[in-house]
């Protein structure tokens, strides 16, 4: 077939693909990458997706691949965050009790008005410190990409965004580890450790592996617990104010990805869809955050990353100290 012979619509198409395809191929590879050293080594794979795409930022330089990355890291984290709707259900609140919901309604919300109160503190935006304090209180990497979606832009947000997906990811991984010694030697039964390791860990995964390193019953009741703890990012997202400049009032404009999320939400909360279609949704929306982290990666000047990544980690192991402490706490006290 001659270029001739190409229907027109195919070819407008193909004029419009082609000046990004080089870049979101290369964030594909890099997150390929990134899964199998992390399915090969029970890793993080956000982490190795986030350092590989740092390691190669090198190829950003050619504008070719720029513009690709760029797009990665925008529309595919959108879309991600939108798939990300069919992953939560109201029913998992429902099915924990009162006093836990209050216990994690509390730790999250009081870390992230924490959060905001060292940020503002420190010198910095509202934007920054709820990014941060987010992916402490809800759901790590996931949260902070979220949150950089629909917050005011500053200046570096992309690598504020990355330095807050590393120190979740490390934070969650030391949690893993040591969360479920510490809470042992505390002489909780493995229900209620549960609870806590769900209440105060950042990322899911994290919080699967500590659960089911303590037991079955453990590993399922932290993961009911981390699931209702996810469920608050559509709240979360609706009251952060989003669009605009600062200082033009309380008009509120959801991005068009935000609408999507709460409004699949609510059809996975009303709608009896098929697990095949769930189990889809929650392949690609994983795969496109994965993919959108290693473009930021890409995108990404490691020696500024290096000069700002002290303060940010040191504010959410702080944070992370405060949650462990109010889920400990509370959790002690509905139980008993």
């Amino acid at each position: 077939m001659t270029p001739a012979d190409v229907p027109p619509t195919a070819r407008r198409l193909r004029e419009r693909v082609d000046p990004y395809a080089p870049g979101i191929a290369v964030a594909v590879v890099v997150s390929l990458a990134a899964y199998a050293i992390g399915a090969r080594y029970q890793a993080p794979v956000m982490l190795f997706a986030l350092l590989l795409g740092m390691a190669m930022s090198f190829l950003t330089e050619d504008d070719r691949i720029a513009q690709g990355v760029r797009v990665m890291a925008s529309t595919g984290l959108k879309l991600g965050v939108a798939l990300m709707g069919l992953r939560v259900s109201f029913d998992v609140l429902a099915d924990l009790g009162a006093g836990v919901l209050v216990v994690l309604v509390l730790g999250s919300g009081s870390t992230i008005l924490i959060g905001l109160l060292i940020g503002r503190a420190m010198g910095w935006g509202g934007s920054r410190a709820v990014i941060a304090a987010g992916a402490v209180a809800i759901c790590g990497a996931s949260a902070a990409l979220a949150l950089a979606s629909v917050t005011r832009t500053f200046k570096g947000k992309e690598d504020h965004t990355l330095v807050v997906i590393m120190s979740a990811t490390a934070l969650s991984t030391i949690a893993m580890i040591f969360y479920p010694l510490i809470l042992g030697a505390m002489g909780f039964d493995h229900t209620r450790e549960g609870l806590i390791l769900g209440a105060s860990i950042h990322d899911v995964a994290q919080v699967i592996g500590a659960g089911f390193s303590v037991s079955e019953e453990a590993g399922e009741t932290a993961t009911l617990s981390k699931m209702a703890r996810v469920s608050m990012l559509p709240l979360v997202l609706l009251m952060v104010p989003t669009g605009g400049a600062a200082g033009t009032g309380r008009r509120i404009h959801l991005p068009w990805f935000v609408v999507a999320f709460v409004v699949l939400m609510l059809v996975n909360q009303f709608v009896a869809l098929p697990s095949a279609l769930t189990d889809t949704s929650r392949t690609v929306s994983g795969a496109l955050l994965i993919t959108a982290v290693a473009a930021l990666g890409l995108g990404s000047a490691p020696r500024k990353l290096l000069r700002t990544c002290g303060p940010t980690f040191a504010v959410m192991g702080g944070l992370s100290v405060w949650l462990l402490a109010v889920a400990v706490i509370g959790v002690s006290m509905i139980a008993g």
